[in-house]
């Protein structure tokens, strides 16, 4: 007997919205089940139908912008005309498919129209437990889980941040409690990544470690932390690479021996690199604005400059030259005289080839080029003086050839 048209009698069995691909072993499928009725209402057994499952935004719209979800499957009647089929098969139901907003579902049957009217789709009681995850109306979820006025604890029944990770957390002794928390049961280290009641950001809190002063913040896989940071109230301090705190805002150090501890780069073709600035007033006594040790603890710098005064200290610093004023002694140097020296000095009020004392004061001076100078010099004034030697000799000889001829 050939039918024009067929018509259902369904109902769901199960038919919930919990499904989602992030919870283990919940597969993203809906039961469906119905009995399949010729015209006059009586069941087609043993029958093989195509069937178009479509989920739909709109109770009437036909529009396929208006389409959440669809498929088709081939259903097979049993001897009463039942059948049963898992939606979502063969195209899989996202979560987004079930947005909060109201969806119908329609039926088609091989080439005939959709049944009308479409099925609203509705929950199942049970699965009101889980809307209050959305709600954020407290809980626990699987015993593990827990909601509280708006915050989610997994393994803390008690989160006072807006996502807690762990067991046994020591809130007494917390930065703060917004953001996220990770929290070791029993190590009293966590990971907070929010803002305190100071409104101050923290990372991983230490509270007690031992030869470490309290730190605020730290990032540390090991007992010497590459990352401390202290709270203001305790000094504010910053050590890197460092397990403990000094009296300076920024401690580096470095336990080998093939790297600087700190290098600092400047990337732009006229950038600048380090800029050193202490005290807000000329008026402070003397004290180190720059000072290097060979060693912590160590009490002789090895280069020191003091920030009122200026002065710096240093045991040894070594000049590269490109050349060195040796050409002095050359036979065929041109030395000037005493008297050319002389009257130079009285036109210009400096020696030959040194700057003038208005040129040093406002430009200051290139300590290897005035070592330069001053050695040219030295050895001109040496020469000066071998030569006066070489007369005097000449002198005393011609002294003594003259007392000798007298007697």
């Amino acid at each position: 007997m050939r039918l024009s048209r067929f018509s259902f009698a369904v109902f769901i069995t199960a038919l919930v919205a919990i499904w989602s691909t992030g919870l283990p072993g919940t597969p993203p499928l809906v039961n469906y089940q119905g009995v399949l009725l010729d015209i006059g209402g009586s069941p087609i057994p043993n029958a093989s139908k195509s069937v178009t499952f479509t989920i739909w935004k709109h109770i009437t719209s036909t529009s396929s912008s208006d389409i959440a979800w669809s498929e088709v499957q081939t259903i097979t009647t049993d001897g009463q005309g039942q059948f049963s089929v898992y939606l979502g098969e063969v195209n899989p139901i996202l979560d987004n498919v079930f947005d909060g907003t109201d969806r119908w579902l329609g039926i088609k049957v091989d080439t005939d129209p959709e049944i009308s009217p479409r099925t609203r789709l509705a929950t199942t009681p049970f699965s009101f437990r889980i809307s209050t995850i959305d709600g954020s109306t407290g809980g626990a979820v699987t015993g593990d889980v827990y909601v509280d006025n708006g915050k989610i604890g997994i393994g803390e029944p008690a989160p006072q941040s807006e996502l807690t990770v762990g067991a046994n957390i020591p809130y007494a002794s917390m930065p703060g409690s917004k953001g996220i928390t990770v929290a070791s049961p029993g190590a009293n280290t966590y990971l907070n990544l929010g803002e305190d009641d100071a409104n101050m950001v923290s990372l991983i809190w230490t509270p007690v470690i031992p030869m470490m002063c309290p730190a605020f913040a730290s990032i540390s896989t090991t007992n010497q932390a590459p990352l401390l940071l202290q709270p203001y109230g305790a000094g504010g301090d910053v050590g890197i690479g460092s397990e403990w705190f000094t009296e300076a805002r920024l401690t580096v150090v470095d336990f080998t021996d093939t790297r600087f501890a700190t290098v600092i780069r400047n990337l732009h073709n006229e950038g600048k690199g380090l800029c050193i600035i202490g005290g807000q007033s000329d008026a402070q006594s003397e004290y180190a604005l720059l000072d290097v040790r060979r060693r912590f603890g160590e009490p002789q710098s090895l280069f020191r400059v003091n920030g009122k005064s200026g002065r710096t200290y240093a045991r040894e610093i070594e000049v590269s030259m490109s050349s060195w004023p040796d050409y002095v002694f050359d036979e065929n140097y041109e030395l000037s005289s005493p008297v050319d020296i002389e009257k130079y000095i009285g036109e210009n009020g400096h020696l030959p080839d040194m700057p003038t004392e208005e040129e040093v004061i406002t430009g200051g001076i290139n300590l290897g080029d005035m070592d330069y100078r001053l050695l040219q010099k030295i050895e001109e004034l040496t020469l000066h003086i071998i030569n006066l030697d070489k007369k005097n000799s000449e002198l005393e000889r011609r002294l003594a050839e003259l007392e000798r001829k007298q007697r």
